[in-house]
């Protein structure tokens, strides 16, 4: 009976477990799972990290003030992804020809502003920041971490993110 019942718990967290990301998956044949595409200036940015929902994430000092407490605000268009290393994310043969121009990181402060569940850092005015997209696949992949966004999208193979890596020059 003991067999029995743990055989049914095992089943049944199978079924009900959502993989999110496939690590064997090499992607499309005819797309990238990772592309550079601008570099953007926010105003005002900020970095944010959700206690709640995890992860770290860029946006405009006036966006956060509609924040509210909701999951579905970190994926609103002019919510950023914070990307940890840009070339951990590129593929080996690309890695070796960007130059990305960072000296060590941003000097961030702490805000004044205090948001409950949330850890708010400001960056230095006028940073510029890396755009990029990635697969949701690789982004599970590569960005797993403490402090990662662990959204639970379905087909999470056929979306992109936006990540954002700063351009800090200390």
């Amino acid at each position: 009976m003991r067999n029995l019942i743990f055989g049914f718990v095992v089943i049944l967290l199978c079924s009900c477990s959502r993989v999110l990301y496939d690590i064997s998956y090499k992607g499309e044949t005819n797309y990238k799972e990772f592309y550079i595409v601008d570099t953007i200036l926010i105003e005002s940015p900020v970095r944010v990290f959700s206690e709640k929902y995890g992860g770290m994430f860029v946006l405009s000092n006036e966006k956060l003030k509609s924040y509210d407490g909701k999951i579905d605000f970190f994926m609103e268009p002019d919510v950023f992804i914070l990307g940890f290393d840009i070339y951990r994310d590129l593929d080996k043969g690309v890695s070796k020809t960007l130059i990305y121009p960072d000296n060590g990181g941003c000097k961030l402060e702490k805000s004044p502003i205090e948001i409950n569940g949330l850890e708010v850092y400001e960056y230095p005015e006028g940073v510029r920041f890396v755009l990029a997209l990635i697969s949701t696949n690789r982004y599970h992949v590569k960005q797993n971490s403490p402090v990662y966004f662990n959204m639970q999208i379905e087909y999470s193979k056929l979306f992109y993110l936006k990540l954002v890596y700063p351009l800090c020059q200390n």
